[in-house]
């Protein structure tokens, strides 16, 4: 059955958030453990959500999990990964914390494709998490067993004139503060092809402006790499590390704070024919650069902190198909 809300990104008010996390707090008792799960569930602590966000998930984790076949606890570990990120999810879009309605097909597809995830842990994720929901939901046939998502395909890279366009959105900005939090996101995904995730927890201290020699950013997200933006975006990351110390966060206000990229964006000022800023789409576009300038293929999968060659191929399939030049395919000049 498909729930028409789970594509919501529309988020209640602070005001609304806060009763419903009181109600859902008051009206809510952590179930006592009555099997090895719920000790190892009990005694967790996440690392990613804070201590009262876990007050809340838990008794949607504990519930989940009751019905999982015995596992090890780094399976029980690697379960609540993706319950907790899939409850956090579910929670700031005020959907109830209930296995039942939760746990279906079309919220668990709702979740991988808004939430900002690796190809490879969207995959995991949706897997563990439909594994639980026929655990917990045994009648609900539409969660299917096997599971195709080993890689999500790329949306294609911004046109030249809408990168124009994005780069003068970011610069103009009326507020001082958020023009410099648009400008670094913009900067550095189109100059280092630098996702949310990676955007999370950079410093000042990790990015190296040697002027004339360019920009070197330490990415310790994800997949730790050290990245140089490219030469035409190098004014717009200046323009997003005015007035930061050397351990203020370059992005983001807070660790903690999901769908960076996104809320950043969401309070951008837009005149004139903008497209929808996506830092995933930024990205594509700095690979996408990157290919049409003849950078090598190793070199291109170590600054972008790639495994496996998936993600340029489809990249590769988004661009103009180029003309045969026997010049270059037969290593000769004339």
């Amino acid at each position: 059955m498909k729930d028409a809300a789970v594509t919501s990104t529309k988020k209640p008010s602070q005001a609304t958030m806060k009763r419903r996390i009181a109600e859902h707090a008051k009206a809510q008792t952590t179930p006592v453990a009555t099997n090895e799960h719920d000790t190892f569930i009990e005694a967790y602590r996440p690392r990613t959500i804070t201590a009262e966000e876990w007050r809340i998930i838990k008794p949607f984790a504990l519930h989940a999990m009751r019905r999982m076949p015995d596992q090890t606890d780094e399976m029980v570990r690697q379960h609540l990964c993706a319950l907790i990120k899939f409850g956090t999810w579910a929670h700031d879009r005020a959907h109830p914390l209930d296995p039942q309605t939760l746990l279906t097909e079309s919220m668990i597809d709702g979740f991988v494709e808004t939430v900002e995830l690796a190809s490879s842990t969207a995959a995991s994720y949706r897997s563990r998490l439909r594994c639980i929901a026929r655990a917990a939901n045994p009648g609900d046939t539409s969660i299917v067993a096997s599971v195709k998502v080993g890689h999500r395909s790329v949306k294609a890279p911004y046109t030249p004139a809408e990168v124009d366009r994005i780069v003068r959105v970011a610069l103009v900005q009326p507020n001082p503060i958020t023009g410099r939090r648009i400008a670094a996101a913009v900067g550095l995904g189109l100059g280092a092809g630098l996702d949310s995730a990676d955007l999370r927890n950079l410093r000042l201290h990790h990015i190296t402006d040697t002027g004339d020699d360019g920009i070197n950013v330490d990415v310790i997200d994800r997949v730790p790499r050290e990245v140089w933006v490219r030469r035409r975006f190098e004014h717009v990351v200046r323009r997003g590390l005015i007035g930061l110390g050397a351990k203020d966060l370059v992005v983001a206000t807070s660790q903690t704070r999901r769908n960076l990229s996104a809320a950043v964006y969401s309070l951008a000022i837009f005149e004139g024919d903008v497209p929808y800023i996506e830092q995933g789409r930024l990205r594509t576009t700095w690979i996408a650069d990157l290919l049409l300038s003849g950078v090598s293929l190793p070199v291109l999968m170590q600054a972008a902190g790639l495994t496996s060659a998936r993600t340029i191929t489809d990249v590769v399939a988004l661009l103009p198909s180029p003309a045969s030049d026997r010049f270059e395919l037969r290593g000769g000049t004339s």
